[in-house]
Order: C-alpha cells, then sequence, then structure tokens
C-alpha cells in the first residue's frame, strides 16, 4: 500500500501484529510530519505475510494525541490500550483503555487507567513536563489483568518499567480497579516484580 502524503504517512512508530478472529492485524501510530497529530491506526491482511489493506484509524470519541496501541483479549470481549494526551498539548502521557466492537473500532469513550504520578514515572523533563506511561503490553496471569509499561523519558538513562493489576477482568474499564507497582527490575532471562515473583 502506498501512504505518500497521507495523515499516517510520517513518524511510523512501534507497530504491533495481532491474529484475532482468524485475520492478522498490524496497529502502529503515525503522523503528518507533526507529532501533535499523532494517532493509532490498523492494516488486515488474512496471511502475516500477505497484502494488507488499511483499516483506517482506531479513536476514540475524544481523538486525542495517541501511540504504542495494543489490544488485551479478554472474556468479555477485546480493549485496546495505548498511551495518549490528555488535552491538546505534550504535557504528560497517560495510559488509557476502551472497548472494542471489532479489531478496528472503538466502542464509547476512552477510560483513564494510570496517570505518571510517582517520582520514577516523571523524570521527562524537558520535553514532557508532566511525566511519562507508554508502551503498554498486556496479559492475563492467575485471574488478573498486568498491564507493563515504560516510565519517564526515553531519552534518558532514567527510562523504567512499571506495572499497573486489576484483579477482576471484567472490571478492567473501572479505574478503581487498577493498582500500580513499580518499578520493575529487568535482566535478560526474566522479569521480576517488586514481590520477587519471576513471570
Amino acid at each position: 500500500m502506498c501512504i505518500r502524503d497521507r495523515p499516517y504517512s510520517k513518524e511510523i512508530w512501534a507497530p504491533e501484529l495481532h491474529h484475532i478472529h482468524g485475520k492478522w492485524y498490524i496497529y502502529f501510530a503515525a503522523d503528518d510530519g507533526n507529532n501533535a497529530n499523532h494517532r493509532m491506526y490498523v492494516l488486515e491482511s488474512s496471511s502475516p505475510q500477505g497484502r494488507y489493506v488499511l483499516r483506517g484509524k482506531i479513536a476514540a470519541r475524544t481523538d486525542r494525541w495517541a501511540i504504542d496501541g495494543t489490544v488485551l483479549h479478554l472474556k468479555a470481549g477485546l480493549f485496546f490500550v495505548w498511551s495518549g494526551w490528555e488535552g491538546l498539548r505534550n504535557y504528560r502521557q497517560d495510559l488509557y483503555i476502551a472497548k472494542m466492537s471489532n479489531p478496528w473500532t472503538i466502542v464509547g469513550e476512552r477510560v483513564l487507567i494510570s496517570r505518571p504520578t510517582r517520582q520514577w514515572e516523571r523524570r521527562a523533563h524537558p520535553h514532557v513536563p508532566g511525566g511519562i506511561n507508554e508502551g503498554p503490553q498486556a496479559f492475563v496471569s492467575r485471574g488478573g489483568v498486568y498491564i507493563i509499561y515504560s516510565a519517564s523519558g526515553s531519552w534518558s538513562d532514567d527510562y523504567c518499567l512499571g506495572w499497573i493489576k486489576c484483579t477482576n477482568p471484567a472490571a478492567v474499564m473501572d479505574p478503581k480497579c487498577w493498582h500500580k507497582h513499580g518499578p520493575v527490575s529487568v535482566s535478560y532471562t526474566h522479569l521480576t516484580l517488586p514481590t520477587n515473583r519471576e513471570v
């Protein structure tokens, strides 16, 4: 597909490949050359190495800056999780979740589930003074829903990982269900949570 001179033709970031309902989807962030216009888009194919068709922009009704989108699979359906701005300026990056009606459509409005409130999440000066939560990766383990995410500035030695957990998979759209932990200790062979339990 040709993406020259389109709203999604530049600064293509963080593509993710997902297999959903028998088809393959690539979720990616892109803009028109202006970072403030970064949004999430999705491609669809019947084969992981086949021809992909652009399904379009995937956004909540607020349609704010968005990057690093990923899909959470639960019994209740599909949920989209991403890093975004609350408003129209680059002050802080939060994590949001929204219900999906299909792999390329968000239903309803986004819900805030994590904001950089702790010191280890707020070392992002001068670019993002309010702090950063980005790069969410979701998984289900032992009855809980976990999201591992990156925090602080990726351009600095302070870049680190945090995690949030919702103990009730049926309540992921309730901000009160999510509890923050971190930072996480990482090695090349395992990931250790603050409880020292390896996953």
